[in-house]
């Protein structure tokens, strides 16, 4: 049985208050700046998690997170990620940053940007994503 990060979470005291661990203390951002491309044009945007549990978590992932899929918006994926699982310790208010920087080369059509995450942190899994349509001309 499956229970999400949502309905079991971990809960401690931060500065006299409750914080639960989910993904509204781990957000996951974007910046991308343009959602319209040529072909040839460079997407450059920076994907990050932030941890905002007020306190320092041990954080599991395939190492390679926050993750990012582009594909057409009329053949969507399911993601899959590599069973290698890796750990490390993020801090209070840091964050993890992953630079998503590639040439688009499909021809022009509408397409997905799609980030996402999936961790685990202190023994409960969380997943959040992002989908933003991009525009190749």
């Amino acid at each position: 049985m499956t229970i999400s990060a949502l309905t079991i979470a971990s809960e401690e005291l931060v500065d006299g208050e409750e914080v639960k661990i989910s993904e509204k203390v781990f957000p996951l951002e974007v910046d991308l700046q343009k959602t319209v491309f040529n072909v040839g044009d460079r997407l450059m945007c920076n994907a990050s998690i932030a941890n905002n549990a007020g306190r320092d978590v041990f954080v599991v992932s395939n190492g390679y997170m926050p993750g990012f899929f582009f594909y057409d918006i009329n053949y969507p994926i399911d993601p899959a990620f590599t069973m290698m699982w890796a750990g490390r310790t993020l801090k209070a208010n840091d964050t993890m940053t992953r630079a998503i920087d590639f040439t688009i080369v499909e021809p022009p059509g509408t397409y997905v940007l799609e980030v996402l995450y999936r961790l685990e942190v202190d023994g409960i899994e969380l997943t959040d994503k992002l989908e933003t349509i991009i525009e190749v001309k």
